[in-house]
């Protein structure tokens, strides 16, 4: 009787082992969340799934681009980012990614070094630039350097140009 007990024992012993490994080692399903409702499909445009095409203006300047090494977004909030530093004979391209037009100019007050063929410093676009439009420039001159949007003035971002080591 001792040993039918023991077998018995050892034996639900044994498939309590195998029950404990299988829950350990088979995968389980991650707990369900609560799910938000999910709204009916609905046709998506063309209008907002589709990038607009470049303009023949901004293709040729895209072939006459010598490259930047700093991206510079304009958005409806302003320049991102608003604090630029970069070596000296860095090209920064500015992208006017916002829903009106843009002209960038070197604040007026501490005006970039050089003259532009349309102000009293280089570093001015010359052109408003349209949604999606960009412009490049080159800083050769070391210094700390305010800009702005010329529409918008209240909108402005402060360039660092360091020697190159």
């Amino acid at each position: 009787m001792i040993a039918k007990t023991f077998a018995a024992v050892f034996i639900l012993c044994i498939l309590g082992a195998l029950a404990y490994a299988a829950w350990m080692w088979l995968p389980r399903a991650a707990p369900s969340a609560p799910h938000a409702p999910v709204p009916a499909a609905s046709p998506v445009s063309s209008a907002t799934s589709s990038i607009p095409e470049l303009s023949p203006r901004v293709v040729a300047k895209l072939h006459a681009s010598k490259g930047f090494q700093t991206l510079v977004s304009y958005t409806d909030d302003g320049f991102e980012p608003t604090d630029i530093s970069v070596a000296q004979g860095s090209g920064i391209r500015f992208v006017n990614n916002s829903s009106e037009a843009l002209t960038i100019a070197s604040d007026p007050s501490a005006p970039y070094p050089g003259k532009s063929p349309c102000a009293t410093s280089a570093f001015n676009s010359c052109e408003t630039l349209q949604p999606g439009d960009f412009w490049e420039f080159t800083f050769d001159i070391n210094g700390s350097w305010s800009f702005r949007n010329e529409l918008d003035p209240a909108k402005v971002g402060t360039l660092n140009v360091t020697v190159h080591k």
